[in-house]
């Protein structure tokens, strides 16, 4: 049993993720959630969803967003108002989770078990002309799941959405606002299969191609571009450890390895070293409208468990 102070707080309306999800070897969620301060108790709603598996209820229109927050604790996931902190939604779970956005605003992923399932927010804002429309319905954990044998990351890149499988190297994508309207079916979903699964990552490009982290069970070391029929366009054995990606400006995507990272533009992988010999990157995070990407870096491959500041 996880200690409770370990807690993963996700917003999709405001993209605020307190607790990091990071994965893997080396960093995890719990090491950047060691000094996050505690939460303060939150009065318990007369009208809090434990929806589970059910539609959401009656859609209203707002006159603005409204943001929600979700948080994993130990026994499953609450959903709060992200402005006045009011518990809007309640949902067991058993098991270690993590969270990460669908991509549309809406949903997010909850990682438990053997798959993915959709958890809708219930606070969403739908584009119209100059101007959106903002609606809210409570929020409900969805009977939608996406099979994966340890599931892993899941990556939203130019509208599409990739679930990865660690233990199976499914690779599992659609589009990212294909259930924005609270569509209650599985979206149209493209599946591709890595043959040496390894606790890995993909990223769904706008042409269809797919780059993807190359390993086995034992270790990973570097990636591939492969166009939307499985051609290898290029690939790159420069990124031991490889872990964690992010874009940035202009359709760049990084890549953490031990000694530094890749760099991918188009086609070019190019190899960016660390200053040390051992300067491991593991977790990224980007914005495809920034040429800025933040990243831890790791400097000691004896220690258990190492925190930068």
């Amino acid at each position: 049993m996880r200690s409770r102070r370990h807690i993963q707080i996700l917003s999709v309306a405001t993209l605020l993720a307190l607790g990091l999800t990071a994965c893997g070897t080396g960093t995890t969620a719990d090491s950047s959630a060691e000094s996050a301060p505690t939460p303060s108790p939150i009065a318990r709603a007369d009208d809090v969803s434990t929806a589970v598996g059910e539609p959401s209820g009656k859609v209203v229109e707002e006159g603005s967003r409204t943001p929600r927050l979700a948080i994993t604790h130990d026994e499953g996931v609450i959903v709060l108002d992200a402005v006045t902190l009011e518990l809007l939604g309640e949902f067991p779970l058993e098991g270690f989770t993590r969270l990460n956005p669908v991509g549309d605003d809406r949903h997010l992923m909850v990682t438990e078990g053997e798959g993915f399932r959709v958890l809708d927010l219930g606070g969403y804002s739908v584009p119209h002309g100059d101007h959106d429309h903002h609606h809210s319905t409570r929020p409900t954990l969805t009977e939608m799941t996406f099979a994966a044998k340890h599931p892993g990351h899941v990556v939203v890149h130019d509208g599409r959405t990739v679930l990865y499988g660690d233990g199976d190297g499914s690779i599992r994508s659609f589009d990212s606002d294909a259930l924005r309207d609270g569509a209650t079916d599985q979206p149209e979903v493209t599946t591709r299969t890595e043959r040496t699964p390894h606790h890995g990552v993909a990223v769904e490009r706008d042409d269809g191609s797919v780059v993807t982290t190359v390993g086995t069970e034992d270790e990973r070391s570097g990636i591939f571009i492969r166009d939307a029929k499985g051609k290898t366009l290029a690939s790159s054995d420069e990124c031991p450890g490889v872990h964690g990606e992010a874009a940035a400006r202009g359709g760049a995507l990084v890549f953490g390895c031990e000694d530094g990272l890749l760099l991918v533009k188009g086609e070019q992988i190019t190899k960016v070293d660390a200053p040390d010999d051992y300067g491991r990157i593991g977790n990224q995070a980007g914005s495809e409208e920034s040429p800025f990407v933040l990243g831890d870096y790791k400097t000691d491959p004896d220690a258990e468990l190492e925190r930068p500041k």
